[in-house]
């Protein structure tokens, strides 16, 4: 297996996620797994994912699995790990409240490292990655 994917998934699997009576709340995985599911479709190019292509990605699995996280909060607040960017469209913007319509304005696209990109086109490695996500914070 490719040493740089096993250091993915571990930075995957040990995101920072929000608590909630003791239970992981896994927006932040479900934002990643969409972001899979967007390259598997054919529906990102350039490692440049929309805001709609995340948002439409996430709110089908927020159905598979019952997340009532809005895809606003995880688009955001996953950009503190350290393989998740978000491109603004001049300046950063700094809040704890981050919402659809600020993230319109204000967010030119999100991506992945170049690495993390790259290795994410390879469809075993992606299934891989997708499916260690799943089995960590899902199950």
């Amino acid at each position: 297996m490719n040493i740089h994917l096993q250091i993915y998934k571990e930075l995957a699997l040990s995101m920072h996620c929000q608590r909630y009576k003791g239970t992981i709340l896994p927006a932040k995985p479900l934002m990643l797994i969409g972001i899979c599911n967007a390259i598997e479709l054919g529906c990102v190019g350039d490692n440049r994912i929309s805001i709609n292509e995340a948002e439409s990605q996430y709110r089908i699995l927020q159905k598979k699995y019952n997340v009532k996280t809005p895809f606003n909060l995880p688009l955001y607040f996953l950009a503190s790990e350290t393989f998740y960017h978000i491109k603004w469209k001049n300046v950063q913007v700094v809040t704890n409240t981050p919402s659809a319509l600020m993230l319109r304005n204000n967010v030119e696209y999100i991506f992945l490292d170049n690495l993390l990109w790259d290795i994410l086109q390879d469809k075993t490695m992606r299934d891989y990655f997708r499916k260690s996500i799943e089995d960590y914070y899902l199950k």
